[in-house]
Formats: C-alpha cells, sequence, structure tokens
C-alpha cells in the first residue's frame, strides 16, 4: 500500500503539471490563472501529490525517523 500511495502521488503531481501545460500552451489563455483538472480541487496539486508520494517513502521505511520529514516539508511550503 505504501508503494501504491508513492505512485499515486507521482501521478497526481505528475497529471496536473501536464494539465497546467497543456492549458498554458494556448495563446488566447496568456496571463491567465488555471483553475480547471486537479486545480479545481486544490490550489496546490503539486504539494499534494509531493506529500502522497514522500508519505507512501514513509511508510515504506517503517520507522518513525522519516516520518519528521513530512512536518518539514509541509512547513516549508507555506514559508518564504
Amino acid at each position: 500500500s505504501s508503494i501504491l500511495l508513492s505512485i499515486s502521488g507521482h501521478l497526481f503531481n505528475s497529471f496536473a503539471e501536464m494539465q497546467r501545460k497543456w492549458w498554458m500552451s494556448k495563446p488566447e489563455n496568456k496571463g491567465k490563472v488555471y483553475t480547471k483538472g486537479f486545480f479545481s480541487i486544490t490550489r496546490h496539486p503539486n504539494y499534494f501529490g509531493d506529500i502522497l508520494f514522500f508519505g507512501g517513502w514513509v511508510l515504506l521505511a517503517r520507522d518513525w525517523k522519516p516520518m519528521l520529514l513530512l512536518p518539514i516539508m509541509i512547513h516549508g511550503f507555506y514559508t518564504e
């Protein structure tokens, strides 16, 4: 299940980026904000996908120490 979680996170992240890239490649969308696809569900699908991906790796490690990385990573998403 941890591998499935990591694969799901990777696919979520990658497909969200592909959706936005396809949309941004159209000249009529230049300068606009993409709010469809996965971006209609969450403001930062990349971060959500990363959390799933690394969360799967944490579970795969079967140790509590890698779990410390998740809050640090999440904190890094929202600070400059």
